[in-house]
């Protein structure tokens, strides 16, 4: 009799023990839980459980890379209480929770980034190139403007020569001519003194 009583006593003690529990279940789901966002590892998959151990029912599996939200960690059995993406809640080994989005969901932004990075590479080249013809252009018009002034001052030292030279011989002709009518002076000066003197014509009556 004592033997059938405590049977009986332990049957209720379970079965409010599982009546609780899914009113505990039931509470969670219907407060629409909000938590920190983590991402499950890049393993093929992992599963989900209705509680915190592999013993406990398989509500289904999270795909590697998945959105998650964090409820909580369980630090003895060491599974986390999760909201997948598709709304389920239920338990993971807190393993395959990581704060760093997977590679997989990584991947498409970095491409993206990497287009960007190309792009502004591609239009940085592009002015790369438009300012080195630019200098080249620079450079040439330099070269054609140093050629003229080579040239200019060239001219300008031989047209200096030039003056210089037909100063010297102007100089030098005035100085022939003075000094050819300096002499030819003293030449007719020498003549006249050679020349007879006229007599006087005496035209008095005796």
């Amino acid at each position: 009799m004592v033997a059938t009583s405590q049977r009986l006593l332990l049957v209720l003690l379970l079965t409010f023990s599982a009546h609780v529990a899914a009113q505990s279940n039931d509470t969670q789901n219907n407060a629409a839980p909000t938590g920190e966002p983590r991402y499950v590892t890049d393993d093929l998959y992992t599963f989900l459980h209705s509680g915190p151990g592999r013993n406990y029912r398989i509500l289904g599996s999270v795909s590697a890379g998945a959105e998650i939200r964090l409820l909580q960690v369980d630090t003895e059995s060491n599974y986390a209480e999760v909201l997948d993406n598709k709304d389920r809640q239920g338990w993971i080994d807190a393993r395959h929770v990581t704060e760093s989005a997977s590679v997989r969901m990584r991947i498409p932004a970095l491409e993206e980034q990497v287009d960007t990075l190309n792009n502004q590479l591609t239009e940085k080249q592009a002015k790369i190139d438009e300012l080195n013809n630019i200098i080249e252009q620079l450079e040439s018009e330099k070269l054609g403007v140093k050629t003229q002034y080579d040239q200019l001052l060239a001219e300008h030292e031989q047209t200096q020569q030039t003056i210089s030279k037909q100063t010297v011989d102007s100089q030098r002709d005035w100085f022939v001519r003075g000094g050819l009518l300096a002499f030819g002076g003293v030449v007719l000066g020498w003549i006249i003194t050679l020349l007879p003197k006229r007599r006087k014509r005496n035209d008095t009556w005796m």
